[in-house]
């Protein structure tokens, strides 16, 4: 399981390891940022994403909370608070509509 990725936003982008030095994250997989700030705001990121449910407009949130020293140490899912679901549905960002067709080339 992944973390939501508290910059961009989209379920599943930001691997880690836990391990006896604490937790570690990679980079997000979809924006290539890091999850860390060296300095958040009142010592904790949020990164949020749709929930998974269909016909839920909920959010699941990732809290991201940092120690004194701007270092983190855990992560807590919060689920939807309008069905209780916890797992985020994937973000389809750039979408398109119906395909387009092009005109075929006339005959010469």
């Amino acid at each position: 399981m992944a973390w939501i990725c508290p910059r961009c936003d989209r379920a599943e982008g930001v691997a880690y390891v836990a391990n006896g030095g604490g937790l570690t994250p990679f980079p997000c997989l979809h924006c290539d940022r890091n999850a860390v700030y060296p300095a958040p705001p009142e010592g904790r990121a949020i990164g949020s994403a749709p929930c998974r449910t269909d016909r839920c407009a909920g959010m699941v949130c990732d809290v991201f909370e940092y120690d004194v020293k701007g270092r983190l140490y855990r992560v807590v899912r919060a689920p939807c608070r309008q069905c209780g679901q916890s797992s985020a549905r994937a973000i389809q960002h750039g979408r398109r509509g119906p395909k387009e067709h092009l005109a075929p080339r006339p005959v010469r």
